[in-house]
């Protein structure tokens, strides 16, 4: 994996499955080793926000979508070490 690596998170305040993605990437995070920007898709550009408005939490690498609505942990470890 890039050190490079910067995995974005849309979420939303208010969000409790947010919440939880975001919680659980902590840990994730930590164990290996990427970077986390968060957005609010209620702050994004209107492209981004219809995107992902009815998926948020969406996990992204850029416009690859990794996972919505639940860590899909075995999927995140996967990618990242696919890179």
């Amino acid at each position: 994996m890039s050190q490079a690596t910067v995995l974005t998170l849309y979420s939303r305040v208010g969000c409790h499955l947010c919440e939880e993605m975001e919680r659980d990437l902590t840990v994730l995070q930590q164990q290996h080793g990427f970077a986390m920007q968060i957005l609010d898709v209620d702050e994004c550009e209107a492209q981004l926000r219809q995107r992902y408005n009815d998926k948020v939490p969406v996990l992204t690498d850029g416009d690859y979508e990794i996972c919505h609505y639940f860590l899909d942990e075995p999927v995140v470890i996967e990618y990242l070490r696919s890179l």
